[in-house]
């Protein structure tokens, strides 16, 4: 994802059609469900790396999960 956002810059103006088989793709798909919203969210992942990664955690559910372990631990 932040390589994503290092080497496109601003030069690149990819649409979702043209990443939709690769893992930034997979990724945009997973945070974006709906078709209108993907290549706002392919911005994101240029511009906003940090937000993107931050939201496929909230869908999977990995921040739950951590505070479930975290919590545990105590």
């Amino acid at each position: 994802m932040f390589e994503y956002a290092r080497v496109s810059g601003n030069s690149i103006s990819a649409s979702y059609d043209d990443v939709k088989d690769s893992i930034i793709g997979k990724v945009v798909q997973l945070v974006a469900p709906g078709v209108e919203t993907r290549d706002r969210m392919l911005r994101d992942c240029r511009d906003r790396p940090t937000y993107v990664v931050a939201r496929a955690e909230d869908v999977i559910g990995l921040r739950e999960r951590v505070n479930k372990m975290l919590r545990a631990t105590t």
